[in-house]
């Protein structure tokens, strides 16, 4: 490597090394991958106190300058062309932090604005939500829910749930045991129970 303080080169370096050290196991059994992938950390490690790791936005740069197709123009040098996609990289990527940036504070903006607008909601003493029109608490039984209805309801509207059920829940019917055999329990549940009502 001509230049390890260059980014771009470390990037180009490591990028190598990697498909290099990959490489090198198609010669290898498993057991000597396996050594061999145990001392990864160690060697790269190693490597990076000589070679130092570009950074994430290094490689970013790296990637974007690599995907200028741009053809080379009349008398410049390897290093001259080099440079050039190096700047017009670093302009795209500062050109893409800028909108990235504009569109985080205008969306920020606009909720600032909007929260502005809207009246602000009242709140009980310790609620941390608004307060709004309490909803009934819901006694329907588990077995109730589960078989799709909800309480009161009749002894023959769970029968008929159970003859809904069965088509799509039944083994032979494409479903599984552990669903069907939680339905038979919900059902055997609800018929005790609208009995023992029926009976009080």
């Amino acid at each position: 490597m001509e230049d390890k303080n260059d980014p771009t080169a470390r990037v180009e370096w490591w990028q190598q090394f990697e498909i290099d050290f990959w490489r090198l196991q198609e010669g290898l059994d498993e057991s000597e991958r396996a050594r061999l992938r145990e001392h990864y950390k160690w060697i790269t490690d190693g490597i990076a106190q000589v070679v130092p790791r570009p950074s994430p936005a290094e490689e970013a740069l790296w990637f974007c300058m690599k995907s200028l197709q741009q053809p080379w123009r009349s008398g410049e040098t390897f290093e001259q062309r080099r440079t050039r996609l190096l700047q017009e990289a670093r302009r795209l990527v500062e050109e893409r932090q800028r909108l990235w940036w504009e569109t985080e504070r205008g969306f920020w903006r606009q909720k600032a604005e909007t929260a502005q607008r809207e009246p602000p909601r009242e709140r009980t003493a310790g609620s941390t939500q608004a307060p709004g029109p309490k909803k009934a608490a819901d006694t329907t039984p588990w077995f109730i829910r589960e078989l799709g209805l909800t309480w009161p309801c009749t002894e023959e509207d769970v029968k008929a749930a159970w003859r809904r059920g069965v088509k799509t829940r039944h083994p032979d019917q494409g479903g599984s045991s552990e669903a069907f055999i939680a339905f038979k329990k919900a059902y055997d549940n609800a018929v005790e129970f609208l009995r023992r009502q029926a009976a009080a």
